[in-house]
């Protein structure tokens, strides 16, 4: 026997799929990121942090680094973009 959902259960199922999705890359984009992040004192590497958790509705920075220094680095290396395409790639291979 088949089970009907209502629309709104099936809009909640897909946002709580979504929101785990979007806090799983964070977190695999945060260890990637420094990773990447090159080490001289340590400093900008232990700055990663993933902030909050991603909820739907809500606009707010997941992943951030607070190290004054960060964006010289990063335009240097580029160091977002390297992680997240380090971190889809392995999301992809998870799944």
């Amino acid at each position: 026997m088949k089970v009907l959902r209502s629309a709104k259960a099936v809009n909640n199922s897909i946002g709580a799929w979504v929101e785990r999705s979007v806090n799983l890359l964070a977190g695999v984009i945060n260890t990637q990121a420094k990773t990447l992040t090159p080490v001289r004192t340590g400093r900008a590497r232990r700055g990663w942090t993933v902030r909050d958790r991603f909820k739907l509705g809500r606009n707010a920075r997941v992943i951030e680094n607070l190290v004054p220094y960060i964006g010289i680095l990063d335009r240097r290396i580029n160091i977002i973009q390297q992680a997240s395409d380090r971190a889809i790639y392995i999301t992809r291979r998870r799944t």
